[in-house]
């Protein structure tokens, strides 16, 4: 714990790539976290759900309906008004949960029911609908004409938005920048200087990479003890130390001219970044060759180094030669090439520089350069120019169906990252948070959401009601009424249901949109108010249950929903049926309308004219007299479904 998150990266012996025995990445089996996910979902629908504040239920209302209202005018623009109800959705609930994390562990720190569901949720939605936790305002001026044209305005990319959730939700371990920077006698002197810069390298930190760069002190540098044990050096001097400040200002100067930082551009997989991992290669190459170390001694200088270092066999005559021929001290050198490393997306560097299987499996979906392959070596690619312009003009997936290829990439990468032989990247499997994390980036969202929905219902209904508009609703049916609305009937829909490719399938209880709403109603309706805390908005509950029901695909399973919750109403005094019959005319419930001035008083029903559609354009005491043709009873009868 004292020695920081990597307790030294460069000094300890690598982890490596995890790979089986022939050499190959093991593969994934479907549902290894579905299948732990089973039993811990039902523990947590017998548990104790969450009690969202009155503000959450109201304002997640508003923007849901907002959405099915933007998309009842348009279509054109679905990805953009479900990405930023996504968006709206996210902050929402993170004002209202601790987005502080456990101590060198996953997860937040409260158990609170909530707060456990919206950091799944969050995450969730930002890698099927790519937002930050502030909006994107750079201009589009600023940005490079490609980026402009492919990033809607206040949206972000896959990568930029995985580094915001790291950001907001995952910091097992205190930020040691601010400490490292105003060390004495140097920040380099510190000797978790390197640490602090691989790890704000993997965020995205390039400003805190430069900044600790130029203000490093190589002249106290604690680093110059392992190049030259024998001489009890407290930093560098004489031409190693010009020859640091050559080689580190090359590398400042790289950092700089970023897309990240010349565009805010985190579109990794594009053409910006394309070309600046051709210039990152030529750093490489470049160091190599003013250290002189470009004669081959690259491929083996991870040993060299380690074994310098005490972590290996006693180096050998040839090694030590080349040790200190090199012109750029060896740790210093290692640490640049790790740097490098870093930036080309090299599956190596990038595990080695995280903290655990969670950053390993977002570090490699971030950096991913889009490629099949993961990125080579970066000493060996010497025809990577020829390679890159032959890939550049192959239509890839990502760059066709974004979303599914980040998701086919956060689902190796976990496997990647979680391979058994590494026992300190291995998720805790008695975790529901760290099961249901490893469900999310393996694709097994059914369970997921199961897991989600004994958290917290009303998330869980927000996340299947943007999933199901986004498209990504594992197993979802179709949105029928919108195809009605289109000119399509009943036999259309029961034709395009049954053509090929529509089978229907098995429906598992997590995934269907129906239930997930049906309960979320149930739950609505046991509350009598919702009352922002401001007082501004009052709803009852039978409101926003009602309103919950009528959006179920199955629309006679809403009828019938909201028919019971009709019933229980009691139509005790004149606001509550202007209330009632408000609700039905915004839901165009006509008929219900009707049913509930047969058995109303006229003198209930204070608004005539806002009422007249219902009431068939007749005053509610001649509706009402001529259906009931009595007097008004003490007793208020139930209401009933009336028949089609």
């Amino acid at each position: 714990m004292e020695k920081s998150a990597f307790m030294s990266s460069i000094p300890s012996s690598p982890r490596g790539f995890k790979r089986s025995r022939n050499g190959q990445v093991r593969q994934q089996h479907d549902g290894e976290y579905a299948a732990i996910a089973k039993g811990l979902t039902k523990q947590n629908r017998q548990g104790q759900q969450s009690h969202e504040p009155d503000d959450v239920v109201l304002r997640q209302e508003q923007i849901v309906s907002a959405m099915y209202s933007k998309l009842q005018d348009t279509t054109d623009d679905l990805e953009a008004i479900c990405g930023d109800s996504a968006a709206q959705l996210a902050r929402l609930w993170a004002q209202h949960s601790d987005t502080t994390t456990k101590e060198g562990r996953m997860g937040p720190s409260s158990g609170d029911a909530f707060t456990r569901a919206n950091y799944l949720a969050s995450l969730l939605l930002r890698l099927h609908h790519p937002h930050t936790s502030k909006s994107v305002h750079a201009s589009r001026q600023q940005r490079s004409s490609a980026i402009a044209t492919r990033i809607p305005t206040g949206f972000s990319t896959v990568p930029a938005a995985l580094l915001d959730w790291l950001e907001t939700y995952h910091n097992p371990y205190p930020d040691d920048f601010n400490l490292i920077h105003v060390n004495q006698p140097s920040p380099s002197a510190h000797d978790r200087f390197w640490d602090v810069i691989f790890s704000s390298l993997s965020r995205g930190r390039f400003q805190r990479v430069i900044r600790l760069l130029r203000d490093a002190g190589w002249d106290r540098a604690v680093t110059a003890q392992d190049d030259y044990p024998n001489h009890g050096a407290s930093g560098y001097g004489g031409h190693h130390l010009q020859n640091i400040e050559t080689v580190i200002g090359q590398c400042i100067r790289l950092l700089v001219s970023s897309p990240a930082l010349q565009y805010d551009d985190w579109d990794v997989k594009g053409p910006d970044w394309a070309l600046f991992r051709q210039r990152v290669r030529q750093a490489v190459k470049d160091l190599e060759s003013f250290a002189g170390e470009d004669s081959g001694v690259q491929a083996d200088s991870r040993n060299v180094f380690y074994e310098s270092a005490g972590f290996g066999q006693s180096m050998n005559m040839s090694t030590l030669s080349r040790r200190a021929e090199s012109k750029v001290p060896w740790t210093i050198y290692e640490n640049l090439k790790q740097v490098y490393g870093q930036l080309l997306g090299n599956d190596n560097e990038v595990v080695d520089t995280s903290q655990d299987w969670l950053e390993a499996s977002i570090y490699l979906t971030v950096w991913w350069n889009g490629e099949d392959g993961s990125a080579g070596p970066a000493g060996l690619l010497r025809s990577s120019m020829r390679k890159s312009i032959t890939a550049s003009q192959k239509t890839r997936e990502v760059d066709v169906a974004t979303t599914t290829a980040y998701c086919k990439r956060l689902a190796k990468a976990v496997v990647m990252a979680t391979e058994p032989d590494e026992a300190v990247f291995q998720p805790q499997t008695l975790d529901p948070v760290e099961v249901a994390l490893g469900c999310l980036m393996e694709g097994s969202l059914e369970s997921l959401l199961a897991m989600i929905r004994g958290w917290s219902i009303s998330v869980a209904s927000a996340l299947v009601e943007v999933a199901a508009m986004g498209g990504w609703l594992p197993q979802a049916r179709p949105r029928s009424r919108g195809l009605l609305d289109q000119g399509f009937s009943s036999e259309d829909l029961m034709v395009l249901s049954h053509g090929p490719g529509s089978q229907p399938q098995p429906q598992q209880e997590a995934s269907n949109r129906d239930d997930v709403l049906a309960e979320y109603a149930e739950f609505l309706a046991r509350n009598d108010i919702f009352k922002s805390k401001d007082g501004k908005i009052v709803r009852e509950g039978w409101e926003l249950a009602v309103s919950t029901a009528d959006r179920l695909d199955d629309t006679a399973r809403g009828q019938r929903i909201t028919a019971d919750m009709l019933d229980k109403i009691e139509l005790t005094d004149e606001a509550r049926v202007d209330k009632v019959l408000t609700v039905c005319a915004d839901l165009e419930l006509n008929e219900y309308g009707r049913t509930i001035a047969e058995v109303t008083p006229p003198s209930f029903v204070s608004n005539q004219a806002q009422h007249a559609d219902i009431l068939d354009s007749a005053t509610p005491t001649q509706f009402w007299q001529t259906k009931r043709g009595a007097r008004h009873s003490s007793t208020t009868p139930a209401l009933t479904l009336p028949p089609n």
